[in-house]
């Protein structure tokens, strides 16, 4: 198992089973999805429950709710993957896009890929900085705001 996809559900009936949909159809096969509904009120745990059916690689745990960060907390505790991936509930990756995070961090040993994004109106991020090496100049480009997407969906 090379990657784990860890998915907070809160509340996103109408998002989250497109979410699963693009994962699955997604080219790059070693992965397990680890979706933490946290205590969704709508009928989020159901529609994942219902797709865990579908495929074996999807996991489903229900807790109460304690927030996203708790919730990613407890998918990462869960992850069987060499590497966590997060993606928002009402999020789709793109085609390709576990295939090229896989291979490019495979290729180049880095500790982190940051992927570009397209929002739900179609607006793609731009390439804020590539390949740096050393630390020092991407933690500044974070903390300072040059980075336009330091978000853990990204």
């Amino acid at each position: 198992m090379e990657i784990t996809i860890v998915i907070p559900v809160y509340n996103k009936e109408a998002y989250v089973e497109r979410c699963f949909r693009q994962l699955m159809a997604q080219d790059f096969n070693s992965f397990e999805v680890v979706a933490v509904d946290d205590g969704s009120t709508d009928r989020s745990g159901e529609i994942c429950d219902n797709i865990k059916q579908e495929d074996p690689r999807i996991r489903v745990i229900h807790t109460e709710n304690r927030g996203v960060t708790a919730a990613r907390k407890r998918g990462v505790e869960e992850a069987r993957g060499k590497y966590i991936v997060f993606v928002d509930s009402d999020d789709e990756l793109l085609p390709g896009a576990l295939n090229i995070m896989y291979e490019t961090i495979e290729r180049t040993g880095a500790d982190e890929v940051i992927a570009r994004f397209q929002s739900q109106d179609k607006v793609v991020s731009p390439v804020v900085f590539k390949g740096f090496t050393e630390t020092t100049l991407p933690i500044w480009y974070i903390i300072t705001g040059k980075n336009r997407f330091p978000v853990l969906w990204a």
